[in-house]
């Protein structure tokens, strides 16, 4: 997907981390211990997908979550991603944003990563150091300009090649990135050049300072009846987290629920899906559940991608 980027003065990044899967039938209640003594809750949000934002109702969770979000849990414990979360800073958000473009035929080159790069190699930048959300410090090393690009530009284009898309200015700036440490003003380069109408961003981190971006923990997972996945980045206020789910048309009884654990707190909803025919549009709903303690630093996963979602 592409993102249209923000003013050159440093703003929060988006996250695009849409999930496909989304919908269909609630379980019976049940409370579920894990591994990590995790525990399942939800609430009503109504009886269809055009019901306020408001949770309304309590209601007993879902077992049908619950399982779903312990086999979550437990893949992204096995792999590694959770200590990982802990150890590494981890960007939540992609690392290249792409501005709006001339022509179809531009848009089609930078999806698949086809371009001129006319941009020069200056000596790479020093690297930077920047202040966490507890307060520590980390030294992050800085791509050169030409790096960057090519984080973007993966097919770049022959030099007797004409080419309807192209890199031909940079210019390094900064921006708030979304990371498990907090939002830290990042260093990012900004392409101009043939093809856009604004800027592309690549965040110049280098990725070999940095901890691994997180992947769905299990291909094998897939869709599962019963299950809205998160959809979109999230706010937390307290114990309050507000966030987005996919639904169908004619779902009803959409209930977002939250799995929480020691080291995850797993999100998303469950929803009874229509009797009859429907069509296969997916909407993004606003929801609302409440932690039984503060999020802290904890991740907070999508129940139907594992996905780490990025803060708004």
């Amino acid at each position: 997907m592409l993102r249209t980027t923000g003013p050159t003065k440093p703003t929060t990044r988006r996250a695009l981390l849409v999930t496909g899967a989304a919908m269909l039938l609630a379980g019976c209640g049940a409370q579920v211990t894990g591994s990590a003594a995790g525990s399942a809750s939800g609430t009503s949000a109504g009886t269809g997908s055009s019901a306020s934002a408001t949770t309304t109702t309590t209601k007993a969770p879902s077992g049908t979550f619950a399982k779903r979000a312990e086999k979550v849990a437990a893949a992204l414990r096995s792999d590694g991603t959770l200590a990982a979360y802990q150890e590494k800073l981890i960007i939540l958000e992609p690392r290249v944003s792409w501005p709006g473009f001339t022509d179809d035929l531009a848009k089609e080159a930078a999806l698949s990563g086809r371009g001129a790069l006319a941009v020069d190699a200056p000596v790479p930048p020093s690297p930077i150091q920047v202040v966490l959300a507890d307060g520590t410090t980390k030294d992050l090393p800085v791509l050169g300009a030409k790096a960057a690009a090519g984080e973007a530009l993966t097919n770049p284009c022959g030099p007797a090649e004409r080419c309807t898309l192209s890199f031909d200015s940079a210019k390094l700036s900064s921006e708030q990135v979304a990371t498990n440490k907090g939002v830290l003003d990042l260093p990012v380069w900004r392409f101009t050049g043939g093809g856009m109408t604004g800027a592309a961003t690549v965040i110049a981190v280098d990725p070999a300072g940095l901890g691994s971006a997180p992947t769905a923990p299990d291909p094998g997972l897939g869709y599962e009846a019963g299950i809205a996945g998160a959809t979109a980045m999230y706010a937390v206020s307290d114990t309050a987290v507000k966030y987005e789910v996919g639904v169908g048309s004619c779902d009803t009884d959409i209930t977002p629920s939250v799995y929480e654990a020691a080291d995850i707190v797993v999100i998303g909803a469950t929803v009874t899906p229509p009797s009859g025919a429907c069509d296969a549009a997916m909407h993004l709903k606003p929801v609302e559940v409440t932690l039984a303690s503060q999020l802290g630093a904890r991740p907070l996963v999508d129940v139907s991608s594992g996905m780490i979602l990025a803060p708004r």
